[in-house]
């Protein structure tokens, strides 16, 4: 694929970041076929993966979400095991939002929180330009829409547990 994407240069408290605004591992299906393409028959799939630095975060649908306090949660950030959960009760129109959410927590999590509103500004600008162009690169809000729970990671669990 001859496409290249520009890699766009943040400064979070005085420190240089490149972000890769579409990485290219990310541009093309196991068949070579670009993703933006990819899932024309609207396949449904268990989860998508977003970087944040030169971290993979898995995005997973989860049913009946709570929170460390035991309260409902729409969408829910793991930093270390690098997991986003949304809740699957999310309604459709909001489900780009809450991943939108947990994925401002995982940037903050790996860049840091910004020291004033410049720095700010310009987090929130690299953050949203390289979300958009991951979450199109794997099929925009469609592919988001198509998730589904995987019933075989649930099974698994259930499996180690007994």
């Amino acid at each position: 694929m001859d496409r290249k994407f520009p890699t766009t240069i943040i400064t979070i408290a005085r420190r240089k970041y490149r972000v890769m605004d579409c990485p290219e591992k990310m541009l093309e299906t196991e068949t070579g076929q670009p993703r933006g393409a990819a899932n024309p028959r609207g396949e449904r799939r268990a989860e998508m993966k977003f970087l944040v630095g030169p971290w993979t975060y898995t995005v997973r649908l989860v049913p009946n979400l709570k929170n460390m306090d035991g309260a409902p949660a729409c969408g829910l950030c793991d930093g270390v095991k690098r997991v986003i959960s949304i809740d699957t009760d999310v309604p459709d129109q909001e489900r780009v939002s809450v991943l939108f959410h947990e994925l401002r927590h995982c940037w903050q999590f790996e860049f840091g929180r910004p020291q004033n509103a410049e720095d700010d500004a310009n987090q929130a600008a690299s953050f949203a330009v390289d979300v958009w162009r991951q979450l199109m690169a794997q099929g925009g809000e469609a592919a988001l829409l198509l998730l589904q729970i995987d019933h075989q990671r649930k099974a698994a669990k259930r499996v180690k547990a007994a």
